[in-house]
């Protein structure tokens, strides 16, 4: 299993107010609760004891915030583009080696290899596909995806999370075509990404040019990274101009901790997106391995949606016979439905 972190969260939503928010305010940082790690682990660990408070802090800050909800040259950006990742509210875990990893920072590439592709469903009325391959700190992606909208005009309209679920009139269709290489400077894995943004709507069609940047860096039993996206000029499409979905950010994983037969590992990330909102996720992935090569994941996590200021949960597993693995995830989207990813990687 590829190392990751733990986290456990819980909160009632109120508003665009978090009660968990409000419980930490005035409570002294020493004072949260800590994971507790067995003392036969060696010194180093020491390090994970903090990383709960952290993972917390990351997934209810944004819960004092929300963010009007504006157009975009790429909804698919925003969305999962990993099924392992989505489960762990679409934190990637970066001590992985996931090809996925193209589509979130491309300075993870270079420990990356195998190829994975990815189906998820909102509702019964919108379909994302991914494909990605990676070797030799090069990799490739591709990530489409087909909904339906009630108004061609995505600016004054756009399509939110829980609209994908609803089918629309107005047919919307995006491709999206990643390539990426990484390679470690003094100490530091740095990347760099290309890519074409297309999108049609209703007979019009636009695409522009886009960039990606990242760096990461391990310090001891973690993995941080950070990453700008979509960086590129507006889209033209008829007479709108759609801004590139530029986003900001800012991720870390665990090594896997041995506890008794499981392994344990936890990752979070948090965003900010080009209007302002702040997205941020965070999960547990629990493995029992039976005899060697056969291994049984779980996954629980949960995601915060800056437009609605609400806590979604995803949670999923995956079933890992030798370099073969089929994963699923759950994500909660909104009232009128709930979204399925099925992805399966070959290492």
């Amino acid at each position: 299993m590829d190392r990751l972190t733990h986290f456990d969260y819980s909160s009632t939503h109120q508003g665009d107010q978090c009660t968990t928010f409000n419980e930490l305010k005035g409570t002294s940082l020493t004072r949260l609760p800590r994971l507790a790690i067995p003392t036969q682990l060696d010194a180093k660990t020491n390090t994970m004891k903090t990383l709960p408070l952290w993972l917390m802090v990351i997934l209810v800050l944004p819960c004092e915030t929300t963010a009007q909800n504006e157009g975009n040259a790429g909804v698919v950006l925003e969305l999962p583009a990993s099924t392992r990742a989505m489960a762990l509210g679409n934190a990637f875990v970066l001590s992985g080696t996931q090809p996925d990893v193209v589509f979130y920072n491309p300075a993870v590439v270079p420990q990356a290899s195998g190829f994975s592709f990815g189906f998820q469903r909102f509702g019964s009325a919108s379909t994302l596909l991914t494909t990605s391959s990676a070797s030799g700190g090069f990799a490739v992606g591709i990530q489409a995806l087909s909904f339906g909208t009630g108004s061609q005009n995505l600016v004054n309209n756009p399509p939110s999370l829980g609209s994908l679920t609803v089918d629309g009139s107005t047919s919307v269709s995006e491709l999206i075509g990643t390539i990426a290489y990484g390679r470690t400077v003094v100490g530091f894995r740095v990347g760099l990404a290309a890519k074409w943004i297309e999108q049609r709507v209703a007979g019009e069609r636009g695409g522009i040019p886009a960039a990606d940047v990242g760096v990461s860096r391990e310090v001891g039993p973690l993995t941080f990274g950070a990453s700008v996206q979509n960086i590129g000029p507006d889209l033209s499409l008829g007479p709108a101009d759609l801004p590139a979905p530029l986003r900001v950010g800012f991720g870390v994983s665990s090594d896997v901790e041995q506890l008794g037969p499981l392994d344990v590992a936890l990752t979070a990330a948090i965003y900010r997106q080009h209007d302002g909102g702040i997205m941020a996720g965070g999960g547990i992935e629990i493995a029992y391995w039976p005899i060697t090569g056969r291994t049984l994941t779980a996954r629980l996590g949960a995601i915060h949606e800056p437009h609605t200021g609400t806590m979604h949960l995803t949670l999923g597993g995956a079933v890992t016979l030798d370099s073969f693995s089929g994963d699923y995830a759950f994500q909660d989207v909104s009232t009128n439905g709930s979204s399925h990813r099925a992805g399966i990687t070959w290492r």
